[in-house]
């Protein structure tokens, strides 16, 4: 007869508490849960509705861990014990699967957000064409966003630059390089 493993999904240790079918480890998490903490026997539907607060927009803002971004995208922790973005996994769970070469758009434009009916695949280029700093008009000094006025940045995905602002940002810059390269009075020997 061979060594049986441990029944908690992902875990290849052998059982030590045949009752319950359990390691040492499990057994350990499962009686003795720390605060905050979720049973491994708790479904993934279960732990995703815990960490959900409706908001009055309609959001289902997610109060658990996030992947600490500049922009945070909330993860859980599945039952195999891999990590996936909330959103993806709402999506998938409520609507339909993610069509391949897509990726989910949050059209309320908050990135905790996990409703489903606030969520599209869209490819990357309508993704970021959505964004809140694409639909702005004027740059921060009131300058429209005209194709004239407009530079685009290869190395920022897309990003754009005010093209009277950069003029003005390069005449600075050469006017304080001037004052600094300004020939000095130096004593000769």
């Amino acid at each position: 007869m061979g060594q049986r493993i441990c029944s908690i999904v992902g875990c290849d240790r052998k059982v030590e508490y045949a009752t319950k079918g359990l390691c040492r480890r499990c057994y350990k998490r499962v009686t003795t849960p720390r605060s905050g903490k979720t049973s491994p026997f708790e479904s993934d539907v279960t732990r995703f509705e815990k960490q959900i607060s409706p908001s009055p927009g309609g959001c289902w803002v997610w109060t658990g861990g996030t992947n600490r971004a500049k922009a945070p995208y909330g993860v859980i922790n599945l039952q195999g014990r891999r990590s996936v973005y909330v959103h993806r996994w709402s999506y998938e769970y409520h609507r339909a699967a993610i069509p391949e070469g897509l990726e989910i758009d949050h059209l309320c434009h908050n990135t905790l957000c996990a409703n489903p009916w606030h969520l599209e695949p869209v490819t990357r280029q309508i993704n970021a064409a959505r964004t809140l700093a694409a639909l702005k008009t004027h740059c921060i000094r009131g300058h429209e966003f005209t194709p004239e006025n407009t530079i685009r940045l290869r190395r920022g995905n897309g990003r754009r630059q005010c093209r009277a602002c950069a003029q003005m940002h390069a005449k600075n810059q050469s006017a304080k390089r001037a004052a600094r390269n300004r020939p000095g009075i130096y004593l000769q020997e």
